[in-house]
């Protein structure tokens, strides 16, 4: 392991052991056995360090699926896609909820986090537009009600997970309505079929 990637592991379990207000050059240099100084021959700052911490050891499998969602149109089936798609929000989302609370506190850090993220192509506004224009491929094969709305679709199914995440790190399981075994299914069973009842033709 690089003393660079040694740097970056460092600064991320200390936030996931005492949350982003605990990161000092002084503790990072300290885990990671290295003169303090030699943090900044790598990063500008701390502020770059933190981020380089947040964005390279993000889990890869929920990017990489947002990014080859749209090519999955007409195979398998829909209901099983968007399972998958929620599947891997959800573990995505509970191994990085901290990450997200810790940025949103601080504004300079959520802003150029979310520079950094655009210059990757990733982020939030990425992953609805990728979700959307596969709804959309799914829409023009007939596999999807053709007056349905997909861009709020789209919005439910990346930020449900999102939510449940955030409530089980805050709240704990038992705040939760659905199991995690049960989450994925119940949640596109319930955006497929509507809430409404059936109208009488």
């Amino acid at each position: 392991m690089t003393t660079r990637e040694r740097l970056i592991d460092t600064t991320a379990r200390i936030i996931q052991e005492k949350g982003l207000a605990a990161v000092t050059t002084k503790e990072v240099a300290e885990r990671a056995d290295v003169a303090e100084a030699t943090i900044y021959r790598h990063f500008a700052d701390k502020t770059d360090l933190v981020l380089t911490a947040l964005t390279e050891r993000l889990p890869k499998q929920y990017p990489q699926l947002i990014s080859t969602l749209p090519q999955r149109a007409g195979t398998a089936t829909v209901a099983a896609n968007l399972e998958e798609l929620i599947t891997a929000a959800l573990d995505f989302f509970a191994q990085t909820v901290i990450f997200s609370a810790a940025v949103a506190a601080n504004p300079e850090l959520t802003e150029r986090h979310n520079a950094r993220m655009q210059a990757m192509g990733q982020g939030p506004e990425k992953s609805r537009e990728a979700v959307t224009a596969y709804l959309l491929a799914e829409q023009r094969l007939g596999r999807i009600r053709a007056d349905a709305n997909v861009t709020a679709a789209a919005l439910i199914l990346l930020n449900v997970p999102y939510s449940y995440a955030m409530v089980r790190h805050m709240s704990g399981a038992s705040a939760l309505a659905l199991p995690q075994d049960r989450f994925a299914h119940e949640i596109v069973q319930t955006l497929l079929t509507g809430i409404m009842p059936p109208t009488n033709t």
